[in-house]
């Protein structure tokens, strides 16, 4: 068992990990010493973490003839959970034409915003997959986030003041404009 002292030490840590990631804590929304919490989809517990989504196992994967899929540990649970392995060539949009549309927008979403003075595209990349992952596909009925996380997502605007008075002031902020 840990003691009080050790906790407050990790705790700390956590802090100052998030602090680096530039990540801000909502002290209204911590909540310590609870036994066991729900987030993004998994229970955090002492024994662990488990997924809480309840998802069935596909029909049919489509691979690129990665090694990872030719493995014989691949082949034997795509037997045993019964799913069809398809292959395909890697990069041509005819032969997997939603990862490939996917991978394109995601190119061209990325260069847009990192085309900034002093911007690199591992800075924007999160911006940039919440407003893809946030958008109505019509092939889902859905956007993709509710499918992940089994619920509606908040997206930054959501959380701004909209009355005339307001100001932005946040450096966060001005990089969303």
């Amino acid at each position: 068992l840990h003691n009080e002292d050790e906790h407050v030490s990790h705790l700390r840590q956590v802090f100052e990990r998030l602090k680096e990631a530039g990540l801000i804590i909502n002290s209204e929304k911590c909540r310590f010493a609870l036994p066991e919490v729900i987030y993004l989809g998994h229970k955090i517990n002492s024994s662990g973490i488990e997924s809480t989504a309840d998802f069935e196992a596909p029909s049919v994967v489509i691979t690129h003839q990665g090694s990872q899929f030719e493995s014989n540990i691949f082949t034997e649970l795509s037997h045993l959970l019964g799913i069809e392995r398809k292959s395909t060539t890697a990069y041509i949009p005819a032969c997997n034409g939603f990862v490939e549309r996917w991978h394109h927008t995601l190119k061209i979403e990325i260069t847009c915003h990192a085309n900034m003075p002093n911007t690199q595209w591992t800075r924007v990349l999160p911006t940039v997959l919440l407003g893809l992952r946030s958008i109505y596909r019509e092939e889902f009925k859905s956007i993709p986030e509710e499918y992940v996380y089994g619920a509606n997502i908040r997206l930054p605007g959501d959380f701004l003041d909209t009355s005339p008075n307001s100001t932005c002031s946040s450096e966060f902020v001005k990089e969303l404009k």
